[in-house]
């Protein structure tokens, strides 16, 4: 999506829908969510690689260490999903977007 919108010579905007729990750790418990982009704990880059070259049983027993302070994968992934729309969109005139249920 984010290549598609830098090769579009007149794009006038790119809406990425993610979800009001991609920050919902369990830290942040009893407190504001503001409207703001958060840090990961990885590297989406990193994260990718490893599904694409670790075996699933490996990946599988690192989960819990990996989401850390997530509640699940899906918010999780929501969350490694911004973090790219931020950097790599960066000069591109990006929504986020993060409903509720």
């Amino acid at each position: 999506m984010i290549r598609l919108g830098k090769a579009c010579k007149n794009i006038r905007s790119i809406v990425h829908v993610s979800t009001a729990f991609s920050h919902a750790t369990l830290s942040r418990r009893g407190t504001d969510i503001a409207e703001a982009f958060y840090d990961t704990p990885i590297a989406p880059k990193l994260l990718i690689e490893m599904s694409e070259n670790i075996e699933s049983n490996i990946l599988h027993d690192m989960t819990p260490s990996i989401l850390k302070d997530w509640p699940n994968t899906y918010t999780f992934t929501k969350a490694v999903a911004e973090e790219i729309v931020r950097t790599m969109g960066a000069h591109l005139p990006i929504c986020v977007v993060r409903p509720g249920i």
